[in-house]
């Protein structure tokens, strides 16, 4: 009798042993699917581009719910765990995009001779158009500096009458080869219409006509001759010089 007590006693112990087993695993299944629902709005990251981070961090599966939701970001139900990766990851990559400054000149050449104060990097330039070209002589036009992370518009000269467009690609932190899209210069006819209230003269630009379009490769540093525009009848042309400024 003894013997089969001490039998019966263990096959007990045996038994709750094993349910404390299977129960373990349920109670952490639990905790495990236990999810959070949290909004992220970048600022500078585009929202599809946010959502793809959190499918990366989540992986395959249905450990996550994302939903992406326009201008007001990414519903993300997921444990603190993934929410805490995801929230590093998404600081690491939404920050400002890489700005590069430009400085455009528009000179007028012609058979004068005389040279303009410009700075070292145009002269440089300048002096390898005179190699080229049969022009002797240039007149600044007008000048300007943009800043821009991708895209972007100015004017200079006499009334803002010369409108410059820009759009590039490259990251100027790398100081690699930025690639300009897209450059164009365009020109509108300026009309003075005599004086405002303040005795200032008021000048009216007429339709802008393009002048010059061009697609080109650029150095941070560099300056590049983006091409010329003959002007009456060829004795006279625009010039234009574009420089990547250095950081």
């Amino acid at each position: 009798m003894k013997t089969s007590s001490t039998r019966t006693v263990f096959t007990l112990c045996l038994f709750a042993t094993l349910l404390v087993v299977i129960a373990a695993p349920a109670v952490s299944h639990a905790q495990e699917v236990k999810r959070e629902v949290r909004v992220y709005t970048p600022q500078f990251l585009e929202t599809t581009n946010a959502a793809a981070l959190a499918f990366q961090v989540c992986g395959s599966g249905d450990r996550c719910s994302i939903e992406s939701m326009g201008d007001q970001g990414v519903v993300l139900g997921a444990t603190a765990e993934i929410h805490a990766e995801f929230a590093n990851l998404l600081s690491a990559r939404d920050v400002p995009p890489p700005t590069q400054e430009f400085r455009v000149i528009v000179l007028r050449a012609d058979q004068s001779g005389a040279l303009p104060d410009v700075p070292a990097d145009a002269q440089d330039a300048l002096a390898d158009l005179r190699e080229m070209l049969t022009y002797t002589g240039f007149e600044i036009m007008g000048s300007a500096w943009l800043r821009t992370s991708g895209y972007g518009r100015t004017t200079l000269g006499e009334a803002g009458s010369f409108g410059v467009e820009l759009q590039f690609s490259g990251d100027p932190r790398q100081n690699d080869t930025l690639l300009v899209r897209e450059f164009g210069l365009s020109h509108s006819i300026v009309n003075w219409m005599g004086e405002d209230g303040s005795g200032e003269r008021v000048a009216m630009l007429g339709e802008p006509k393009t002048i010059l379009v061009s697609q080109f490769g650029i150095s941070v540093g560099e300056t590049v001759v983006v091409g010329t525009s003959r002007l009456n009848g060829g004795s006279e042309a625009l010039v234009v010089l574009l420089t990547a400024l250095p950081r």
